[in-house]
């Protein structure tokens, strides 16, 4: 953080300094944009071809889609795989050019169980609140409602495809997005203004699920992560919070989805009928977010009341963030090609 003694305006050198580590952390998400979209639907081409597949693109991608889809180790592999493998290449390339120590980021100084339970109580009712906010936006669009609201995880038939994708799902997906999101783009502009990063590293967050039901979810929870993160200085809290919200939605989501019709029955308005594995998931994700809406208020406003635990930026951090930050042609294009993807998807 910029102190009093520094010109509010950057000179021109220094302003050139600072776009070029803007420039570097927007090009880590376009490597993991470029890994991930483009390597992704490359293997899908190849695999429509090898089927046999003909026409347009849009033809031989939806062969290819059904192939890898028909196969519950392929489709594990690669709906987990490249996720993995991009923002691996992303975080490989975004700590070395920003010289980021990544292993100076998992100190347990200045860790605390009670951040991890006020983070938890915290991202439950962050992700209660965008439930709500997507249930509205729903409304708007009642010819795609069942797509909004089905975004869950359901259990393949192959246990080594749900031991493969709950690992990732549960454990490596939560640290590896810590890593990128909080350790690498939060961290690559957080001396400037706290606050501002960790608002600009939560719409990230979000706009890289690519469907809007997990880019509403993924900003507001993101903004509780980013605050721990910036609290402790390490990413175990941000990773401890992000491996239970994980868990536990996926858990709940194969109680409820283990009944086929489940879907149908909540939005026809009766509950009547699933089997007792689903109901008992309804119970008990009612009792969390029962539990999580008066803790997690209660949490945000003694936090609020603190300031969060982050420091306010001055004028000068200010207009080293955000001004410089909104005019990087990179970073428009990146926020650009994730919202034209939400949309696609949407």
């Amino acid at each position: 953080m910029y102190s009093g003694t520094v010109t509010v305006y950057p000179d021109v050198q220094e302003k050139k300094q600072i776009k070029k580590r803007y420039l570097t952390a927007a090009l880590v998400m376009l490597i993991d944009v470029a890994v991930f979209q483009g390597l992704s639907r490359l293997v899908l081409l190849a695999a429509g071809l090898l089927k046999g597949a003909s026409g347009g693109y849009a033809d031989i991608i939806a062969a290819g889609s059904s192939a890898v889809v028909s196969n519950d180790i392929l489709s594990v592999m690669y709906s987990c795989g490249f996720p993995i493998l991009a923002e691996i290449s992303a975080i490989a390339f975004g700590a070395r050019a920003l010289g980021i120590d990544l292993k100076s980021k998992f100190s347990f100084t200045g860790v605390s169980g009670k951040d991890i339970a006020g983070g938890t109580a915290a991202s439950f009712f962050g992700q209660t609140a965008a439930a709500f906010l997507i249930s509205m936006l729903s409304l708007l669009f009642a010819d795609k409602a069942q797509d909004i609201v089905q975004s869950a995880i359901t259990a393949k038939t192959s246990l080594a495809a749900n031991i493969i994708m709950y690992t990732y799902v549960c454990l490596l997906g939560p640290v590896i997005e810590e890593i990128l999101f909080r350790g690498i783009i939060l961290e690559s502009m957080r001396q400037y203004n706290e606050r501002f990063a960790i608002v600009f590293s939560s719409l990230i967050f979000g706009l890289m699920h690519c469907n809007i039901p997990q880019a509403v979810n993924g900003f507001i929870v993101g903004l509780v992560l980013g605050a721990l993160y910036v609290r402790s200085r390490s990413l175990i809290p941000s990773s401890a919070v992000h491996i239970i919200m994980n868990t536990v939605t996926s858990l709940l989501s194969v109680m409820l989805y283990s009944d086929s019709g489940m879907l149908e029955k909540i939005m026809g308005g009766s509950i009547s009928g699933l089997n007792g594995f689903a109901s008992a998931g309804i119970v008990i994700n009612l009792i969390v977010r029962l539990v999580s809406l008066p803790a997690g208020i209660t949490v945000l406003v003694i936090s609020g009341m603190k300031g969060f635990g982050l420091r306010k930026a001055n004028e000068a951090g200010k207009k080293r963030s955000a001004p410089l930050v909104w005019t990087s042609p990179l970073w428009i294009a990146v926020i650009i090609v994730y919202v034209i993807i939400c949309f696609i998807n949407f």
